[in-house]
């Protein structure tokens, strides 16, 4: 039995817009939209990526090749201007001779040096693809 001392009073409240207008399905479809042009975009990036990794590593051993050929024409070289240098020595040749001899030499010097330069581009090239310092290339080609 409840007298008037024993009443008591609870009230609680809840609201919510049944009908938002479309606002959140709106909403929805365009934070969708954007996720897909997001993932469109990492996807772009990555293959661009692996292309830039893919052709660092070609360049390194195109050059690496150039550098096989540019040392062997540069100890070529080397041998024909002591040869020349004999020769000369000996009256079988002119000065002309000599220094054209020399010309080679510092030339092909010259194109070596400049493909030990591209191989060092080259590996810079790699490093930043993957995402390193380039400095790493000195480290590797000094192994």
């Amino acid at each position: 039995v409840y007298t008037d001392k024993d009443w008591y009073s609870i009230q609680l409240g809840v609201k919510m817009n049944i009908i938002n207008g479309g606002t959140r399905i709106t909403k929805s479809k365009k934070l969708h939209a954007e996720l897909k042009a997001l993932e469109a975009r990492r996807d772009n990036i990555q293959k661009n990526i692996a292309i830039q990794i893919k052709d660092a590593i070609a360049e390194v051993n195109l050059q690496k090749n150039e550098l096989v050929t540019r040392e062997r024409n540069y100890r070529e070289a080397l041998i024909v201007v002591s040869l020349e240098k004999q020769r000369y020595n000996r009256g079988k040749s002119s000065l002309t001779d000599l220094i054209n001899a020399e010309n080679i030499l510092k030339d092909r010097q010259e194109k070596r040096d400049i493909t030990r330069l591209y191989i060092l581009n080259a590996y810079a090239m790699y490093f930043h693809a993957i995402g390193k310092h380039p400095n790493q290339a000195l480290q590797l080609i000094n192994k």
